[in-house]
């Protein structure tokens, strides 16, 4: 079923993202304290020195979605096009991931996908949706 979202689309921030995340697994999470948020940024981050400061969020108002695919073998398995939308009292975040098909040339690199965005404070559930997308 198609939804319109257009008149529904929260303001969201992109604090960062990356296909050199250090978030290895899956992940669709909501972080709403500055614990979360550090522990978060920690795993984000990885490995990278000197690390990154840790960017400044208004827990009061805002909030933290973190949406990763997790490590990938080749470099065509990235994220894409992150959308965040108010409907029928939840907040979803669509993010396409592109899928190289059979006869896609891709690097045989390592990845793990990941973005981070800052969005309006709330309290209603979240609902992650990952769009396959053939390249």
């Amino acid at each position: 079923r198609f939804e319109s979202i257009g008149a529904n689309l929260l303001q969201v921030n992109t604090i960062a993202q990356s296909d050199q995340s250090g978030i290895a697994n899956p992940l669709g999470e909501v972080v709403k304290d500055a614990t979360g948020w550090q522990t978060l940024w920690t795993q984000y981050v990885g490995n990278q020195q000197p690390a990154p400061a840790l960017p400044a969020v208004d827990f009061n108002q805002r909030m933290v979605a973190a949406v990763a695919l997790g490590r990938r073998p080749s470099g065509c398995e990235v994220m894409r096009d992150v959308t965040v939308w108010r409907s029928h009292g939840r907040i979803r975040i669509a993010h396409y991931d592109m899928v190289p098909g059979p006869t896609t040339a891709c690097a045989a690199v390592t990845i793990a996908p990941a973005a981070l965005l800052d969005l309006p404070r709330s309290d209603d559930a979240v609902e992650f949706i990952g769009i396959p997308t053939p390249l």
